[in-house]
């Protein structure tokens, strides 16, 4: 009896638990079920609603079919009805870079948005929007959306490519006309002038949004593209538009320290840039000297930690094209401002550059390169940061040539050897050995002295000078500089020592300096020197 309850039970409690466990899958499949068909209705709503948003874009820009010429000699709709369109089709729709219908209808906008911001009348002027309390944020966010897809292109474009040349100044000229008010035609009313100000801080608004999200990356990849060969593979105007939105956000940001050092890592580090822009368009480095360029890029070496975060963040390839372009500017700089920057700016920043370089340099192995200047090193990842080399050498040619170095050294040895000109400078007679080189030195100090003291005539006393002297110290860091650059350019090293031997009595002006020390050339001074250095 007991045994038939027990069976009974534990069949109820099976037929129980088989029961709760069909209705939780009845449970888990509807659930499913429900999932798949709010997945699939969604996506056929949301498949529905965007063809609805292409329709009405394609339908307000002629249909999908007008040409670049047709939609120019169009007239201009109201901009309150197109805004609502372009908003809900920049939000709504997600830019594909490979879809080249989405490519034509954002070059389309583009066209729009560039002739609307040119109309003077307020209801076709798309910059009469933002003047709307309840639209100005919005308008704001989608002019940053529509800029945010021309910068998600433009990397993709070939400036060689003619199609893609014709883009790419069309995506830069929708840039300029957003990044600054000066295009703004309905500013030029005499209405709205006095909204010029509020116009700059949305201006600058939409520039820090831009930088913020790789502005300078994505005008690196631009330049490093159509400035990679010895020959410009982008127009000259092109050229000009990019260097002009470079230095926007530099300008309106007034030279912010990090501003300032994305500028020089990302922008002034393509190799030879400087070099096309003085042969190609010259007024970009009139601009560069009106806002004293070369000057705020040499005085970073003067912050430590400052100068250490930006060699940091160069590799060794990308700081020999940034020291390049360095020399460059210094070279093309007028006469009375190179002089004020040549020391101890140019010195000390070059001189640091050039020892910090050799940190990629390295043997031969099976990741090494072979560099016409640096010899065998590690690349950059950046394959087009290694091209241009013949032009580099000819920027660092630059720093030995007969400008750069009478104004390093030239007319500094000449003023500061005026009154040692006749110094008679009497050597050792007989070689001095490692043992006997302090003495030997003594006995011609002694000897030197006594020739000068007892000369034809009365002479007035020699003052030698200190190795602390302010003019021997400026130029052993001038020195310094060029030993740097043949220690670390080690394939130029003849080219180096050619350029400052072929200028005119620089050897002989340092000769000079040298026997101004003493009789014996500074040697017993750098020996008691070192005879202190080393018993500290």
């Amino acid at each position: 009896m007991f045994a038939q309850t027990e069976s009974y039970k534990n069949n109820f409690l099976e037929h129980t638990k088989a029961a709760r466990e069909e209705r939780a899958l009845e449970k888990r499949r509807e659930e499913a079920a429900i999932l798949l068909q709010a997945t699939l209705k969604g996506f056929v709503a949301r498949s529905k609603y965007q063809k609805c948003i292409i329709n009405d874009f394609d339908t307000l820009f002629m249909g999908g079919h007008g040409g670049e010429q047709e939609e120019k000699d169009t007239e201009l709709p109201p901009a309150l009805n197109v805004y609502p369109v372009l908003r809900r089709y920049l939000t709504q729709i997600k830019l594909d870079k490979n879809d080249g219908r989405m490519r034509d209808r954002l070059e389309r906008i583009c066209r729009y948005m560039i002739r609307a911001m040119e109309a003077d009348n307020p209801k076709i002027s798309y910059a009469a929007l933002c003047l709307h309390k309840d639209r100005s944020l919005p308008w704001i966010g989608h002019i940053k959306q529509l800029l945010g897809n021309c910068m998600q292109l433009l990397p993709e474009l070939k400036p060689e490519n003619h199609a893609d040349s014709i883009s790419l100044a069309l995506f830069l000229h929708t840039l300029i006309v957003f990044t600054a008010p000066k295009s703004w035609a309905i500013l030029r009313n005499a209405q709205f002038e006095r909204l010029q100000p509020a116009m700059q801080k949305i201006c600058c608004n939409i520039q820090g949004h831009l930088v913020h999200h790789g502005f300078y990356k994505t005008m690196r990849v631009i330049l490093l593209k159509g400035t990679a060969r010895e020959e410009l593979s982008v127009k000259p105007v092109t050229l000009v538009a990019i260097i002009t939105l470079c230095m926007r956000p530099l300008i309106d940001g007034d030279f912010s320290r990090n501003l300032l050092s994305q500028f020089l890592s990302e922008i002034l580090s393509v190799p030879a840039l400087i070099y096309h822009l003085h042969q190609s368009v010259p007024q970009c480095i009139e601009q560069f000297s009106s806002i004293a360029l070369l000057k705020r890029a040499l005085g970073i070496s003067e912050d430590l930690q400052w100068f250490e975060e930006l060699a940091s963040s160069m590799s060794g390839t990308k700081t020999l094209a940034y020291l390049g372009n360095i020399v460059n500017m210094f070279n093309i700089e007028n006469l009375a401002e190179a002089k004020k920057l040549a020391y101890p700016l140019l010195t000390d920043t070059a001189t640091s550059l050039l020892e910090l370089i050799p940190n990629t340099v390295t043997t031969k192995g099976v990741f090494t390169q072979w560099h016409e200047l640096l010899g065998w090193h590690t690349p950059c990842a950046e394959p087009a940061q290694n091209q241009n080399v013949a032009l580099i050498k000819k920027q660092f040619h630059m720093l030995w040539d007969h400008r750069c170095i009478k104004l390093l050294l030239g007319d500094l040895l000449k003023g500061i050897n005026e009154n040692y000109e006749r110094i008679e400078f009497h050597s050792p007679q007989q070689p001095s050995t490692s043992n006997l080189l302090r003495r030997a030195l003594e006995r011609s100090s002694t000897r030197g002295s006594g020739l000068l003291a007892t000369a034809a005539g009365k002479q007035p006393k020699v003052q030698w000078r200190k190795l602390d002297n302010s003019d021997v110290v400026q130029v052993s860091r001038i020195c310094a500089m060029y030993y740097a650059a043949l220690s670390t350019l080690s394939q130029m090293k003849l080219d180096i020592l050619t350029g400052i031997c072929y200028n005119d009595n620089v050897l002989y002006d340092i000769w000079l300096l040298l026997t101004s020390l003493g009789p014996n050339c500074g040697m017993k001074e750098y020996l008691d020197l070192l005879r202190c250095e080393t018993s500290t």
